[in-house]
């Protein structure tokens, strides 16, 4: 195989997934729970007339927060980033795409008011490949930060962007 110099020297495959920690999850469990009683007490006509718009708002809100955060961080659609001798690898339950370290011309990490985007791009495909992370603990952000860094090659072009709050990232 025709491997750049310069790549990362993986004796093993590096694995990065979110997982959230056991406070978030109690937390959105709550967030979502609230939500839930404040809809349906909304929606059932309990309580005074003039808290039932404020009690639907709240409820139809912290609702779309915690099925937010359900399905991207523990739900079947989480993104997982390997990192491999051979490659990456980008993964969900159902699915599976890679590319081969000789094919990959471009990584572009954005941080941002959305998040942290990463972008795989191919030189042969035409859609990049898009790892967004969100639940990634600081020592997992670092480290791919880092194993990204450690490609110094003139085939493959590493941007590294950090968006200050304020300014879009949604290109």
């Amino acid at each position: 195989m025709n491997q750049p110099d310069k790549i990362p020297q993986l004796t093993e495959p590096r694995v990065f997934r979110p997982r959230p920690s056991t406070l978030k999850k109690r937390i959105f469990a709550a967030v979502g729970l609230a939500s839930a009683v404040s809809l349906t007490m909304a929606l059932t006509g309990q309580g005074p007339v003039e808290y039932r718009p404020p009690m639907f708002a709240v409820g139809v809100t912290g609702l779309a927060f915690a099925i937010r955060f359900f399905t991207m961080q523990l739900g079947r659609t989480v993104t997982t980033l390997t990192l491999q001798s051979d490659g990456i690898v980008l993964s969900t339950d159902t699915s599976r795409s890679s590319i081969p370290w000789a094919d990959l011309s471009t990584v572009i990490y954005k941080a941002g008011r959305n998040g942290h985007r990463w972008q795989f791009v191919s030189k042969t495909r035409p859609e990049p490949f898009e790892f967004y992370l969100d639940g990634l603990g600081f020592r997992q952000t670092a480290e791919l930060e880092q194993l990204i860094r450690s490609i110094q090659t003139p085939e493959i072009k590493v941007a590294l962007l950090d968006l200050p709050f304020g300014l879009s990232d949604a290109a």
